[in-house]
């Protein structure tokens, strides 16, 4: 029996479109999809991991998982714990550098729930988890379509890129994200 339905979800899509950029980096040694954690008991399931100057630890969120989510405090309780504990189940030297990546698919749905809780995305990226003294917390939102990998940043731990808001939701001060935002939500609209 083959498979009917050969369309991906927003989240496949921007995964693989990241698998194959990784892959292809000199600088990345590992790149793992859908990677478990399970620090005495506190499990869960890290998107995408790519490991090699510095561990990069992604989570995906595309309209389709907010819906199903409760709420911004589902998604950042899960993202909390996935920085947490992935760390201390894996045994990463405390001094690697790691970045940690809330990353949203280029929709206007998730463009409005950023927009909505915005005051809680930025709150995440002001800690570090305990485990990791060199690390970085950004929420971002990536593009699909084309060749860019690059993500239009939203929040860092010192900047937010939200200054000025638009029809179709966050749209950062700078143009050229502004630009690539705009196009991107467009292109899916």
């Amino acid at each position: 029996m083959g498979l009917t339905d050969t369309s991906m979800s927003r989240e496949d899509e921007l995964v693989n479109k990241l698998v194959q950029y990784y892959r292809n980096d000199s600088m990345t040694e590992s790149v793992q999809v859908e990677k478990h954690y399970n620090h005495y008991g506190d499990r869960g399931i890290v998107d995408l991991v790519t490991d090699g100057f510095s561990l990069h630890l992604f989570e995906i969120k595309s309209p389709a998982a907010i819906d199903a989510a409760t709420g911004a405090n589902e998604i950042i309780r899960q993202f909390n714990r996935m920085r947490e504990y992935y760390v201390q189940d894996h045994e990463i030297e405390p001094n690697h550098q790691a970045t940690f990546e809330l990353c949203f698919t280029p929709d206007v749905e998730c463009l409005r729930h950023v927009e909505t809780n915005m005051e809680m995305y930025k709150n995440i990226t002001q800690t570090t988890p305990d485990s990791v003294s060199r690390s970085r917390t950004m929420v971002t939102m990536r593009p699909i379509a084309g060749t860019e990998t690059q993500p239009a940043l939203l929040f860092t731990h010192d900047r937010d890129f939200t200054n000025e808001l638009g029809e179709s939701g966050i749209i950062p001060n700078d143009p050229g994200l502004s630009e690539w935002i705009h196009k991107e939500t467009t292109l899916i609209e």
